[in-house]
């Protein structure tokens, strides 16, 4: 090699030195490396590099050698994470343990004793599975899979007639419930449910004109669709068992009854309904009335108010009038009360919270009778707005127009009302219980559009059944601890972190190396 090819390789590292000065100057001004700055600081670091070739290519054996080690090192690194991928595990390190199950869904799970399966059905699976490997972990009888809703249809249709991505199914032997999301409380409280080993099971009363659990197509699409399907299939979601009662013909409450339900009737009931409903309700039955206003005006439900008034409970042949502004906006009226205070209950305890008010149509007074026996104990849930009062229907119709009533008239409605009675020292679920609603409407498909009639319907069912095991898990919530930097505070921090400290490294290392090596 001649003198001037030796000359030009020296120039080689001072060119490399340049090259990446400039990279890290052109990316200090822009903020952030680019595709061209990468470039040049790569072409740099090389031709730096090229400095260690005559120095050290007498020590080339030994750097074989030390790039056997870093291979074989790495090979042993890819065994290990070959180990851990297949039996994971992971730390929550957020101080709310944001990626943590609750210590009441731990102990929960940690005393299955039979196998629950969760199947999913979503476009994105890590998320999901991230979520319920949560589940997986702390209990060997819990498992899981996860499908496409639109690649897998054959799966998703054996769960459900319509599954959507973010569905879920938990699945115990013959029974199943729907999840939508990802919400702890969900899951867990849908694990409980369906591994109970009594069925909750609810009983429809028919024959009176109730609203039907299915609908009728016969009658055309154009009419108004009053049929509680989706109310059925939110409580079957929930692993409800869901039946029809004939009492007529039957005779008696079945003893596998756990909520009798009376859902809008429109005709009365006859007095051996009403002294078999009395003879369940007197061995701890429960039951959960929905009694619209009568708009005919032929039949005041006389037996149901008699059947009613032996828990200190009073309905009136009326209809509340609301005139505020919401809902003569919607229904053009004011007979459709806006509820706006909810009693101290278990039922109503999460309704003010939700996102959706309830305005309820053609709805009666339900009031607490006067005198109440000591053994009874009547609670107020639903309050209309203070600017309501109630009418007499007959006196309405005769009437035919509107008229605001003396002041002393004009107060809050009540338009549903828990009933408990107990002998003493008897066990909860022992009690009889009632919920008596003044409308069955707002269950029905033409009006369940919200949450919150269907959440105070479940509510209802799950005070009246005495469902503890349920359990109440918060929400977890990430603190809020944000850091506000101006434009010249993030450049100056990516030119410090990213430019000078990792180029004092580097070359400081270098430099150290080469005098060392000299000085041998």
């Amino acid at each position: 090699m001649s003198n001037q090819e030796r000359s030009k390789l020296k120039l080689l590292p001072i060119l490399g030195m340049i090259l990446i000065i400039l990279a890290n100057v052109i990316s200090a001004f822009y903020g952030s490396f680019t595709l061209a700055t990468k470039v040049l600081a790569i072409v740099g670091i090389l031709l730096f590099l090229s400095l260690f070739l005559r120095v050290e290519s007498r020590n080339l054996r030994q750097y074989l050698n030390v790039t056997l080690y870093v291979l074989f090192v790495l090979g042993i690194m890819v065994v290990i994470y070959l180990i851990v991928l297949n039996h994971p595990t992971s730390w929550d390190l957020t101080k709310a343990k944001y990626f943590s199950l609750s210590p009441q869904t731990v102990k929960y799970l940690n005393g299955l004793t039979k196998p629950v399966k969760i199947v999913a059905f979503t476009d994105q699976k890590q998320p999901v599975q991230e979520f319920l490997q949560r589940y997986a972990r702390v209990s060997s009888n819990v498992t899981y899979e996860i499908h496409n809703p639109f690649r897998d249809a054959l799966i998703a249709r054996e769960m459900d007639t319509n599954v959507i991505p973010g569905d879920s199914f938990i699945v115990y032997g013959q029974k199943k419930k729907k999840v939508h999301g990802l919400d702890e409380g969900d899951f867990t409280n849908a694990i409980i449910e369906v591994t109970r080993e009594k069925d909750t099971v609810l009983y429809f009363l028919t024959g009176h004109g109730e609203k039907p659990l299915e609908r009728d197509y016969a009658q055309g699409t154009d009419q108004p669709d009053i049929s509680l399907s989706r109310l059925k299939q939110v409580l079957e979601d929930r692993a409800y068992k869901i039946k029809t009662l004939d009492l007529a013909h039957k005779g008696f409450v079945p003893a596998d009854c756990s909520v009798l339900v009376c859902a809008g009737p429109m005709t009365d009931l006859f007095s051996v309904e009403v002294d078999a409903i009395a003879t369940y309700l007197d061995n701890g039955g429960k039951l959960l009335f929905c009694l619209d206003p009568d708009e005919s005006v032929k039949n005041a439900l006389t037996q149901f108010a008699t059947l009613l008034k032996r828990y200190a409970v009073s309905i009136r042949p009326d209809i509340i009038v609301d005139p505020n502004p919401i809902s003569q906006g919607i229904y053009g009226n004011a007979f459709a009360p806006l509820i706006t205070e909810y009693g101290t209950h278990p039922i109503t305890s999460d309704l003010p919270y939700i996102r959706s008010m309830i305005i309820v149509p053609y709805a009666r007074t339900v009031n607490p009778d006067d005198p109440i026996p000591s053994d009874i104990r009547v609670e107020k849930l639903l309050l209309s707005s203070e600017y309501s009062w109630s009418e007499e229907l007959a006196a309405l119709i005769q009437k035919r127009d509107l008229t605001v009533p003396d002041r002393s008239k004009i107060h809050p409605q009540c338009l549903g009302v828990a009933v408990t009675k107990s002998a003493q020292g008897s066990a909860e679920e022992a009690q009889t219980k009632l919920v008596v609603l003044g409308d069955s409407d707002i269950f029905s498909n033409q009006l369940l559009v919200s949450d919150a009639p269907a959440l105070l319907f479940l509510n209802s069912v799950r005070w009246l059944t005495a469902q503890k095991d349920l359990i109440a898990i918060p929400p977890k919530m990430f603190e809020d601890t944000p850091i506000y930097l101006s434009a010249g505070q993030a450049k100056y921090l990516f030119v410090l972190l990213v430019v000078l400290i990792p180029s004092l490294v580097f070359f400081g290392g270098l430099s150290y190396t080469m005098m060392r090596r000299r000085m041998r």
